[in-house]
Protein backbone atom coordinates (compact mmCIF):
# COMPACT_ATOMS: atom_id res chain seq x y z
CA UNK A 1 0.00 0.00 0.00
CA UNK A 2 1.49 3.67 -1.17
CA UNK A 3 2.27 5.17 2.03
CA UNK A 4 1.38 8.31 1.09
CA UNK A 5 -2.34 7.33 1.11
CA UNK A 6 -1.81 5.94 4.21
CA UNK A 7 -0.53 8.98 5.58
CA UNK A 8 -3.43 11.38 4.08
CA UNK A 9 -5.96 8.35 5.56
CA UNK A 10 -4.29 9.29 8.81
CA UNK A 11 -4.70 13.42 8.44
CA UNK A 12 -8.36 12.40 7.73
CA UNK A 13 -9.03 10.70 10.25
CA UNK A 14 -7.01 13.05 12.71
CA UNK A 15 -8.76 16.05 11.63
CA UNK A 16 -12.41 14.12 11.82
CA UNK A 17 -11.97 13.05 15.18
CA UNK A 18 -10.40 16.98 16.06
CA UNK A 19 -13.47 18.19 14.47
CA UNK A 20 -15.82 15.82 16.32
CA UNK A 21 -14.33 16.81 19.90
CA UNK A 22 -14.50 20.16 19.10
CA UNK A 23 -18.65 20.46 18.15
CA UNK A 24 -19.13 18.28 21.04
CA UNK A 25 -16.69 20.90 23.41
CA UNK A 26 -19.04 23.70 21.97
CA UNK A 27 -22.12 22.29 22.24
CA UNK A 28 -21.11 21.19 25.87
CA UNK A 29 -20.03 25.44 26.71
CA UNK A 30 -23.15 26.47 25.39
CA UNK A 31 -25.56 23.79 27.30
CA UNK A 32 -23.53 24.59 30.46
CA UNK A 33 -24.04 28.58 29.59
CA UNK A 34 -27.21 28.37 29.19
CA UNK A 35 -27.95 26.07 32.07
CA UNK A 36 -25.78 28.79 34.76
CA UNK A 37 -26.98 32.36 32.93
CA UNK A 38 -30.66 32.21 31.75
CA UNK A 39 -32.90 32.48 34.37
CA UNK A 40 -35.01 29.50 34.89
CA UNK A 41 -38.45 31.21 34.88
CA UNK A 42 -36.58 32.59 30.95
CA UNK A 43 -35.75 28.76 30.78
CA UNK A 44 -39.26 27.70 31.28
CA UNK A 45 -40.76 29.55 28.75
CA UNK A 46 -37.80 28.75 26.08
CA UNK A 47 -38.73 25.56 26.71
CA UNK A 48 -42.46 25.33 26.25
CA UNK A 49 -42.27 27.27 23.03
CA UNK A 50 -39.76 24.62 21.83
CA UNK A 51 -42.33 22.45 22.49
CA UNK A 52 -45.38 24.16 20.87
CA UNK A 53 -43.39 24.38 17.77
CA UNK A 54 -42.69 21.06 17.26
CA UNK A 55 -46.10 19.88 18.63
CA UNK A 56 -47.10 22.58 15.69
CA UNK A 57 -44.97 20.99 13.21
CA UNK A 58 -46.06 17.16 14.18
CA UNK A 59 -49.94 18.60 13.61
CA UNK A 60 -49.03 20.29 10.16
CA UNK A 61 -47.43 17.35 9.06
CA UNK A 62 -50.34 15.39 9.57
CA UNK A 63 -53.19 17.17 8.79
CA UNK A 64 -50.94 17.79 5.66
CA UNK A 65 -50.48 14.12 5.26
CA UNK A 66 -54.54 13.40 5.78
CA UNK A 67 -55.92 16.56 3.62
CA UNK A 68 -53.36 16.47 0.64
CA UNK A 69 -52.99 12.57 0.17
CA UNK A 70 -56.77 12.28 0.58
CA UNK A 71 -57.47 14.86 -2.41
CA UNK A 72 -58.15 14.00 -5.56
CA UNK A 73 -56.06 16.05 -7.39
CA UNK A 74 -58.59 16.43 -9.98
CA UNK A 75 -57.32 19.91 -11.20
CA UNK A 76 -57.20 18.61 -14.77
CA UNK A 77 -59.95 16.15 -15.10
CA UNK A 78 -62.48 17.97 -17.78
CA UNK A 79 -59.07 18.12 -19.91
CA UNK A 80 -59.42 14.16 -19.80
CA UNK A 81 -61.30 13.06 -23.05
CA UNK A 82 -60.92 16.89 -25.09
CA UNK A 83 -57.36 17.72 -25.38
CA UNK A 84 -55.51 17.06 -28.43
CA UNK A 85 -53.17 13.74 -28.22
CA UNK A 86 -51.01 15.16 -30.81
CA UNK A 87 -50.08 18.42 -29.13
CA UNK A 88 -49.32 20.01 -26.00
CA UNK A 89 -51.39 20.37 -22.17
CA UNK A 90 -50.20 23.41 -20.71
CA UNK A 91 -51.49 24.82 -17.31
CA UNK A 92 -50.96 27.39 -14.91
CA UNK A 93 -52.12 28.24 -11.81
CA UNK A 94 -53.23 32.12 -12.01
CA UNK A 95 -50.36 34.55 -10.69
CA UNK A 96 -51.51 37.12 -8.12
CA UNK A 97 -51.67 40.63 -8.89
CA UNK A 98 -48.23 42.42 -9.10
CA UNK A 99 -47.40 44.09 -6.09
CA UNK A 100 -46.84 47.77 -6.17
CA UNK A 101 -43.96 48.77 -7.92
CA UNK A 102 -43.93 45.76 -10.19
CA UNK A 103 -46.85 46.79 -12.39
CA UNK A 104 -44.38 48.50 -14.75
CA UNK A 105 -41.67 46.04 -15.79
CA UNK A 106 -43.03 44.48 -19.00
CA UNK A 107 -40.05 45.60 -20.80
CA UNK A 108 -37.64 42.21 -19.87
CA UNK A 109 -34.43 44.19 -21.03
CA UNK A 110 -34.95 46.50 -17.82
CA UNK A 111 -35.59 44.09 -15.78
CA UNK A 112 -32.84 42.75 -12.60
CA UNK A 113 -32.38 39.63 -12.26
CA UNK A 114 -33.69 39.69 -8.29
CA UNK A 115 -37.03 41.37 -9.73
CA UNK A 116 -37.24 38.33 -12.38
CA UNK A 117 -36.70 35.71 -9.55
CA UNK A 118 -39.22 37.78 -7.37
CA UNK A 119 -41.86 37.58 -10.21
CA UNK A 120 -40.90 34.12 -10.97
CA UNK A 121 -42.03 32.36 -7.55
CA UNK A 122 -45.29 32.88 -7.90
CA UNK A 123 -45.88 31.32 -11.12
CA UNK A 124 -46.92 27.68 -12.05
CA UNK A 125 -46.54 26.52 -15.41
CA UNK A 126 -46.26 23.11 -16.61
CA UNK A 127 -46.67 21.13 -20.08
CA UNK A 128 -47.70 18.05 -20.72
CA UNK A 129 -47.52 15.77 -23.97
CA UNK A 130 -47.13 12.68 -25.59
CA UNK A 131 -43.85 13.46 -27.71
CA UNK A 132 -41.00 14.66 -25.62
CA UNK A 133 -39.97 16.63 -28.69
CA UNK A 134 -42.71 19.14 -28.65
CA UNK A 135 -41.51 20.35 -24.99
CA UNK A 136 -38.54 21.47 -25.95
CA UNK A 137 -39.78 23.42 -28.75
CA UNK A 138 -39.87 27.45 -28.24
CA UNK A 139 -43.31 29.37 -28.88
CA UNK A 140 -42.25 30.23 -32.61
CA UNK A 141 -41.26 26.79 -33.71
CA UNK A 142 -44.72 25.45 -32.58
CA UNK A 143 -46.71 28.34 -34.50
CA UNK A 144 -44.41 26.96 -37.60
CA UNK A 145 -45.19 23.59 -37.25
CA UNK A 146 -49.09 23.97 -36.53
CA UNK A 147 -49.00 22.15 -33.03
CA UNK A 148 -51.96 22.60 -31.46
CA UNK A 149 -51.66 23.63 -27.20
CA UNK A 150 -54.52 23.72 -25.01
CA UNK A 151 -53.86 26.52 -22.35
CA UNK A 152 -55.72 26.03 -19.20
CA UNK A 153 -56.00 28.62 -16.62
CA UNK A 154 -56.75 27.80 -12.38
CA UNK A 155 -57.79 29.99 -10.10
CA UNK A 156 -56.03 29.87 -7.04
CA UNK A 157 -59.89 29.74 -4.79
CA UNK A 158 -60.97 26.49 -7.15
CA UNK A 159 -62.14 23.82 -5.45
CA UNK A 160 -59.82 21.48 -6.12
CA UNK A 161 -56.87 23.00 -3.90
CA UNK A 162 -58.87 22.01 -1.09
CA UNK A 163 -60.74 24.01 1.59
CA UNK A 164 -59.39 27.34 2.81
CA UNK A 165 -56.75 25.83 5.33
CA UNK A 166 -55.08 24.03 2.19
CA UNK A 167 -55.14 26.72 -0.31
CA UNK A 168 -53.62 28.82 2.55
CA UNK A 169 -50.74 26.29 2.64
CA UNK A 170 -50.49 26.01 -1.13
CA UNK A 171 -50.27 29.69 -1.39
CA UNK A 172 -47.68 30.41 1.62
CA UNK A 173 -45.99 27.29 2.24
CA UNK A 174 -46.23 24.11 0.03
CA UNK A 175 -46.78 26.20 -3.84
CA UNK A 176 -48.62 24.15 -6.15
CA UNK A 177 -46.53 22.15 -8.14
CA UNK A 178 -46.90 18.79 -6.61
CA UNK A 179 -50.76 19.35 -6.93
CA UNK A 180 -50.22 20.24 -10.76
CA UNK A 181 -47.93 17.24 -11.18
CA UNK A 182 -50.55 15.00 -9.53
CA UNK A 183 -53.12 16.35 -11.74
CA UNK A 184 -51.14 15.52 -14.89
CA UNK A 185 -50.77 11.93 -13.64
CA UNK A 186 -54.25 11.80 -13.66
CA UNK A 187 -54.19 13.01 -17.24
CA UNK A 188 -50.97 10.39 -17.62
CA UNK A 189 -52.71 7.33 -16.40
CA UNK A 190 -55.69 7.28 -19.41
CA UNK A 191 -52.95 7.10 -21.80
CA UNK A 192 -50.73 4.19 -22.99
CA UNK A 193 -48.31 6.05 -23.08
CA UNK A 194 -47.53 7.75 -20.11
CA UNK A 195 -45.74 10.85 -22.41
CA UNK A 196 -43.66 13.59 -20.44
CA UNK A 197 -43.67 16.10 -18.07
CA UNK A 198 -42.17 20.28 -18.40
CA UNK A 199 -42.07 22.38 -15.70
CA UNK A 200 -41.67 25.45 -17.78
CA UNK A 201 -40.37 27.77 -14.54
CA UNK A 202 -37.56 25.40 -13.47
CA UNK A 203 -37.01 23.35 -17.05
CA UNK A 204 -37.03 19.79 -15.51
CA UNK A 205 -38.26 17.46 -17.17
CA UNK A 206 -40.25 14.76 -16.43
CA UNK A 207 -41.50 10.95 -17.44
CA UNK A 208 -44.41 9.38 -16.62
CA UNK A 209 -44.20 5.32 -16.23
CA UNK A 210 -46.44 2.80 -15.26
CA UNK A 211 -47.37 2.12 -11.68
CA UNK A 212 -46.38 -1.46 -11.88
CA UNK A 213 -42.97 -0.81 -12.88
CA UNK A 214 -42.32 1.57 -10.13
CA UNK A 215 -44.39 -1.23 -7.46
CA UNK A 216 -41.48 -3.57 -9.29
CA UNK A 217 -38.46 -0.86 -8.34
CA UNK A 218 -39.67 -0.84 -4.91
CA UNK A 219 -39.76 -4.78 -5.00
CA UNK A 220 -36.13 -5.26 -6.67
CA UNK A 221 -34.43 -2.58 -4.09
CA UNK A 222 -35.91 -4.13 -1.14
CA UNK A 223 -34.62 -8.02 -2.32
CA UNK A 224 -30.79 -5.79 -2.91
CA UNK A 225 -31.52 -4.22 0.59
CA UNK A 226 -31.89 -7.77 2.28
CA UNK A 227 -28.91 -9.82 -0.11
CA UNK A 228 -26.57 -6.60 0.77
CA UNK A 229 -27.50 -6.62 4.51
CA UNK A 230 -26.95 -10.93 4.83
CA UNK A 231 -24.01 -10.76 3.02
CA UNK A 232 -22.80 -7.67 5.37
CA UNK A 233 -23.36 -9.22 8.04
Amino acid sequence: MDPTMDILHANDHMMAQTHIRLFHRLFYKLSLFYATHVPKKARSVIDKAMLAQALLCIFLLLYVHTAFLASSSACLDDQVDIWRRDGILRAQVQPPPPPAGYEDLTDESTITHAEKMYLLEDQYVMEYSLHYSFLRMDETLRTNLSIPVTNVTLDRSDACFGNFISRFLLEHLFGYDDILMSSFKRIAANVSNKGFLRNVVTGEHYRFIDMWLNKLNFLLSFILMITLTSVIS
